[in-house]
């Protein structure tokens, strides 16, 4: 588990959840509002979509069979 300082990762998720079912109680939010894993999951999806297809991005060497030529 990742810390920074004296708080770790899973307090931050657990702090920012809160936020969204604060916001949803007070009617800010729809009733099914997105979980903060979704937001994580939509992120990485589409950061991995921009990887894939754009074929100057930097972190694309990073992947599996990638190399310099792409």
């Amino acid at each position: 588990m990742l810390q920074s300082g004296f708080t770790t990762t899973a307090e931050y998720q657990k702090r920012l959840q809160a936020v969204i079912h604060r916001g949803i109680r007070s009617g800010l939010c729809k009733q099914e509002h997105k979980t903060l894993e979704d937001f994580v999951n939509d992120g990485d999806d589409k950061l991995f979509t921009n990887v894939l297809y754009n074929k100057q991005h930097v972190v694309l060497i990073l992947l599996p069979g990638a190399t310099e030529n792409h």
